[in-house]
């Protein structure tokens, strides 16, 4: 899997860091690999600055339908920070972080670890 993947249980934290070749299957299967480690409400760091890989909006929209899915089996899924490096990719990840919104859940978009970081703290500190 082209996927870092470390979940602090005791901090209720995932950390995932991307790198290439990475494409919807992958993603897929970094969701699942979430529930299956009891890891799905905790907040996720998403660094997806080493990744190429720009999903199409069919791919948003698979990877939104599959996150549906597992929220009404599993409950609603952590906050989601994304780390994202070229314009492009940033785009990207505020549309799935736009649609996300409409599914209860929140996930934002930086450019820089730090701030998602912060970002994230105070999301998860909001959720508990």
């Amino acid at each position: 899997m082209p996927y870092f993947v470390d979940i602090e249980h005791d901090r209720k934290r995932v950390t995932i860091v991307g790198r290439d070749p990475v494409g919807l299957s992958d993603v897929i299967a970094l969701l699942d690999g979430q529930v299956r480690d009891g890891a799905w409400s905790y907040g996720s760091l998403h660094d997806a600055r080493l990744v190429t890989w720009i999903p199409s909006p069919d791919d948003v929209v698979a990877i939104v339908v599959h996150i549906a899915a597992i929220v009404a089996a599993h409950g609603p899924r952590g906050p989601v920070g994304f780390v994202a490096a070229s314009q492009t990719r940033v785009g990207i990840a505020r549309m799935y972080a736009a649609i996300a919104e409409g599914s209860r859940y929140k996930a934002s978009v930086f450019r820089n670890r730090e701030d998602a970081e912060r970002w994230l703290e105070a999301a998860s500190a909001q959720q508990v």
